[in-house]
């Protein structure tokens, strides 16, 4: 079973550094040859999906001018909102400007603090499609009486998005109550989505509220701004009327919470850790100390084991925040991701490691936020089986103290995933029963998804 283990992490490598390295090996003799044919053929296919992509807005009437026209007659009635990109450094100001009729209203768009060196794309709705900017300026024109959700990409990199800002286009002569502005931040690896909600026309004699239900429900505002927080991936319509005058509401915005967004496949290089022979039912607190190891830190998992994780007594304690049993016996069963924060928490305060890091459970999160962890350079503890089996239903028992009846998911086991490949369909763990080894990304994203998407990882502050 150790010679197997080894070759197969030895081939899981092998794979991992041609991923690495294949800009060198391209270099080399034939293939070469070979490489760059590929690359031509796929730059001329490139081409021909983007004149495709022109000629079809074309035909739908929308067009992208790159640069400020200089005359604009309706320059009176531009509103103006400058966002913050929410993962980009860069600045974005967004002028909606209505048309004489339904079809020729247009959106001004400026990167205000970006480079000349870099290439900008620009979407009106939400990043489904862009559009390539020539310089830092454009101007959408043709556009139908709607909501458009505007947002800039710097160089094809989508960690490089900025915040969507949602504005309303109009006709001329459109009279509107309440005007409205909305902009959206992405979920990002540990944190949900959220929309400020914006009134342009603001009247403090007057009392709003504002929905992103469709107006299903309402929430009051104190001022011309409000949040809305822990939003999910999606999209929202929203809205906002006057509390005393429920008629006077503005027109919907269609408001997209892009999700994370992560490369095709990444890998980071930290060293696996068994948890055998010393650990038997020790996952957890094996996977965690690979992680604090990959972050520099000089500790061992019988000293995590021994001095940090929580322990309850075995078959009487809720595994959800401490370890049932102790992870030295065959005879225990494991723990949740609160018992890991647990302990990771208590071990970077006694190494004074909680200056420089934090332990953040993002459990429940999506499995893309998984991927847009490790593209970002953090390994993920995860929760899912052994061998990726399926999980079965294992030991009940009571916990005294509470009266919670609790049911152990057989077959559980935590891992560090530190890598993935959308392209191969799989992803890299360090296994701690096997080392190094690769699951379907299919089944894996399954197994994690059946144990209620626990995850943690540890970032900088």
């Amino acid at each position: 079973m150790a010679v197997q283990n080894i070759k197969e992490s030895s081939l899981i490598l092998s794979e991992i550094m041609d991923y690495r390295n294949e800009d060198f090996k391209r270099s080399m003799g034939n293939k070469c040859c070979k490489a760059s044919c590929r690359i031509a053929i796929r730059a001329a296919f490139s081409l021909i999906i983007a004149f495709a992509v022109a000629l079809t807005l074309l035909f739908m009437g929308i067009g992208v001018y790159a640069a400020d026209e200089g005359k604009d007659n309706s320059s009176e009635s531009v509103k103006t909102s400058e966002q913050s990109g929410g993962i980009a450094s860069f600045t974005v100001s967004v002028f909606p400007c209505s048309g004489e009729n339904t079809s020729d209203g247009k959106i001004k768009v400026a990167v205000e603090n970006g480079s000349d060196n870099d290439v900008y794309y620009l979407s009106t709705n939400g990043g489904e499609s862009y559009l390539k900017m020539k310089g830092r300026t454009a101007t959408v024109v043709n556009l139908k009486k709607g909501s458009y959700s505007i947002c800039i990409m710097r160089n094809k990199d989508k960690t490089t998005l900025s915040q969507t800002h949602t504005v309303y286009v109009g006709v001329d002569g459109e009279e509107i109550s309440t005007e409205i502005s909305a902009d959206s931040s992405p979920v990002s690896i540990y944190k949900d989505g959220k929309i400020k909600v914006h009134i342009e026309n603001y009247d403090k004699q007057k009392k709003y509220e504002a929905s992103v239900d469709s107006g299903k429900s309402w929430t009051a505002m104190k001022s011309d701004t409000i949040y809305f927080n822990s939003l999910k991936e999606g999209k929202y319509t929203v809205l906002v009327r006057e509390s005393d005058k429920k008629q006077n509401i503005s027109s919907g915005l269609t408001v997209t919470i892009a999700g994370a967004s992560y490369s095709k496949k990444g890998y980071i290089g930290a060293n696996a850790i068994l948890q055998n022979p010393e650990l038997p039912t020790g996952c957890e607190i094996t996977s965690l100390t690979m992680l604090l190891n990959y972050l520099g830190f000089d500790v061992d998992k019988l000293t995590m084991a021994d001095k940090y994780l929580p322990k309850g007594e075995y078959r009487n304690s809720d595994f959800n925040e401490v370890f049932v049993g102790t992870p030295k016996s065959t005879f225990a069963y494991g723990c949740f991701s609160n018992a890991i924060v647990t302990a990771a928490k208590s071990y970077l305060e006694d190494s004074g490691g909680d200056e420089a890091y934090k332990v953040r459970n993002i459990s429940g999160c999506p499995t893309k936020a998984l991927y847009a962890a490790v593209d970002n350079g953090n390994p993920v503890i995860v929760w899912a089986s052994i061998d990726m089996k399926a999980i079965k239903e294992g030991a009940t028992w009571t916990v005294s103290s509470t009266g919670k009846t609790l049911t152990w998911p057989a077959n559980e086991h935590c891992m560090l995933l530190v890598g993935y490949n959308t392209e191969k369909g799989v992803v890299y763990v360090n296994d701690p029963l096997k080392g190094l080894t690769s699951y379907d990304m299919e089944i894996f994203e399954t197994r994690f998804e059946s144990l209620s998407n626990q995850a943690v990882i540890i970032t900088e502050r």
